[in-house]
């Protein structure tokens, strides 16, 4: 399998990617930053706004945690089907953080989404700048 990504507008490495979950109910795409220095992955405000995530219904997690543009307690989206963009393969992840909203720090670029490295230990990870190509594969590398 193979999956391609771009290098997004504000320069770090993307894919975009249906995200599902059934409780509560979320479907729609993604953009995501792929952040092999992040443990966990994150759905970032306006993401989670455009999806109309019900933060109602989330739990908060057990744990803060702290990022660069985020130091906190986040809410948990649990069991979350990961489709990236022209994909047949799924993954799904137990969870994802979703940062709330009173708390997003106002940056000059906005945070993005983040797959981390609870997403990409799955695949080998290329990455070619200088041809402006991103693959996730878990095919073997020569």
């Amino acid at each position: 399998m193979r999956i391609n990504g771009y290098w997004s507008r504000a320069g770090w490495p993307a894919i975009n990617a249906l995200v599902e979950c059934s409780s509560p109910y979320v479907r729609g795409y993604v953009e995501f930053a792929l952040d092999t220095g992040s443990p966990f992955s994150i759905l970032s405000q306006a993401e989670a706004q455009k999806l109309n995530v019900n933060y109602k219904k989330l739990t908060l997690a057990s744990h803060p945690i702290y990022i660069a543009t985020f130091a906190g307690v986040p809410y948990v989206l649990k069991n979350v089907l990961i489709t990236p963009y022209k994909s047949h393969h799924s993954e799904t992840l137990p969870e994802i953080f979703v940062i709330p909203s009173e708390k997003e720090l106002q940056l000059k670029v906005p945070m993005p989404s983040i797959l981390g490295r609870d997403f990409l230990n799955r695949f080998h990870v290329i990455f070619k700048k200088g041809q402006s190509e991103i693959i996730l594969t878990d095919e073997p590398i020569l």
